[in-house]
């Protein structure tokens, strides 16, 4: 049982890291929070394809977007957008990748 202790602890550890708690209100949200981290802005990925990487979609396409555009206007992502193209790329701020790394 002393697993479920360690997991505990990580979780509890995550959510009091500073990261905002918009990003951690859902699971799906985390999980969004990870795929654009992972991708680190890559221009082949936009907005629409990051919520079909979600294995946790427990929120509509509606309510993805909204989140997206706030937590834009928040800072806490940076808007990449292509010449000739109107997908837009995604990067975490400098801010969130420093928390990220601290955790």
């Amino acid at each position: 049982m002393a697993e479920f202790n360690v997991r505990r602890v990580e979780l509890i550890l995550t959510y009091h890291s500073g990261l905002p708690k918009a990003w951690l209100d859902n699971v799906w949200a985390y999980e969004i929070f990870l795929i654009i981290g992972e991708l680190d802005g890559n221009i082949a990925y936009g907005s629409t394809d990051y919520y079909e990487m979600l294995e946790t979609k427990a929120c509509s396409i509606r309510t993805y977007r909204q989140f997206i555009k706030d937590r834009s206007a928040a800072g806490e992502l940076l808007v990449i957008s292509r010449k000739n193209r109107k997908r837009k790329s995604l990067n975490l701020s400098e801010n969130l990748r420093h928390i990220f790394r601290s955790l």
